[in-house]
């Protein structure tokens, strides 16, 4: 009885010998093809240098999305303080800039007798400024994608709770949406204020009535109300009709504002909603 006994349980101790070893070898395999997938992620590919190259932008941003992970942080008190400075400064570009520039033009027409060439010069800041706003919102939402898809490829479930909440940050969407309509609004006008000639005007028609100096305040004003109008119904895709472009700048300008309102409504509807949606399941599980 001893020695059956003994045998039994060698052969059990034999077979799960043989068991460990086959999982230990199987763990390895896993293991081994873990690292080997980890390798080729790390390689330069185009991808991973996209990545970077869009990390390393948002780095040099003025406007930046991923200073915190706490909610509480003061980092996200500058942000919004970025946020409505750069709102403000694209307000008064749309709506008192044509009224700032008209009366630079009545001074030079009041010193030199005529509107000089050299009031055209002003009209580049805002441009440049306009430019860049749309750029540095576009690289900032970029990044968040590719974070996001880094996420989901490393099968974390943080990737939008580690950069901010997602309530707040489609509260800031749609400040950026609302900054990068009025950035197009001012490249309209300066454009249409620019190309004043009838032969190079960018659109069917001149979003003001007279010409530069006007005497008359409230038509300057109209110049910036109709631009706004212009780039409103443009990213909303609308096309009312009434302005449209003419000249081969103007439709590349109003085609690229059109991409970005896509791109836009693509964030909204199939990042930002289907995110909050899981955060908010998320949270409930964890309370």
């Amino acid at each position: 009885m001893s020695k059956k006994t003994t045998k039994a349980s060698r052969t059990h101790h034999a077979f799960f010998s043989k068991l460990r070893a086959a999982k230990q070898q199987v763990n390895s395999k896993m293991k081994d093809r873990m690292n080997q997938l980890q390798l080729e992620r790390r390689k330069p590919t185009f991808m991973n240098r996209l990545y970077r190259l869009l990390i390393f932008l948002n780095k040099l941003s003025i406007y930046p999305y991923f200073k915190a992970s706490d909610p509480n942080d003061n980092s996200l008190e500058i942000e919004e303080c970025y946020a409505g400075l750069f709102l403000l400064l694209s307000l008064y570009f749309v709506f008192f800039g044509p009224f700032l520039w008209n009366s630079l033009c009545m001074c030079l027409e009041f010193l030199c007798g005529s509107m000089h060439w050299f009031s055209k010069v002003f009209l580049f800041p805002p441009v440049v400024f306009s430019v860049y706003r749309i750029i540095d919102l576009l690289v900032a939402h970029l990044t968040i994608l590719f974070i996001q898809s880094e996420a989901n490829i490393d099968g974390t479930r943080d990737g939008f709770i580690r950069i901010r909440h997602p309530q707040r940050w489609v509260a800031f969407l749609s400040v950026d949406l609302l900054q990068i309509v009025l950035s197009f609004a001012t490249i309209y006008w300066v454009m249409d204020a620019f190309f004043s000639s009838s032969c190079m005007k960018p659109f069917n028609k001149h979003f003001y009535t007279t010409t530069f100096p006007m005497t008359n305040w409230w038509e300057s004003f109209r110049i910036g109300v109709n631009a706004f109008y212009f780039s409103l119904v443009t990213i909303a895709t609308l096309g009312s009709g009434d302005f449209y472009p003419t000249t081969t700048l103007g439709r590349l300008v109003v085609s690229f504002e059109i991409l970005i309102g896509i791109f836009f409504l693509f964030f909204v509807f199939v990042i930002a909603v289907p995110t909050i949606k899981t955060t908010n399941t998320l949270g409930k599980k964890w309370k």
